[in-house]
């Protein structure tokens, strides 16, 4: 089970969502999740987004 909460200046601790984890086999040191097509292209265009949020 993953628990996400957030705390800070406009929260105190407060529990946001939780759901339960699902175990993968892998071949190497990542997991990616399947994409769909339109998600694929992206990534194949763009890369992986990533930064702050």
């Amino acid at each position: 089970m993953i628990s996400v909460f957030l705390n800070g200046g406009c929260f105190d601790n407060e529990l946001q969502f939780k759901v339960q984890a699902v175990e993968y086999k892998v071949a190497d040191d990542f997991v990616y999740p399947e994409l769909s097509e339109e998600a694929q292209a992206y990534v194949d265009e763009h890369g992986v987004p990533t930064g702050i949020w």
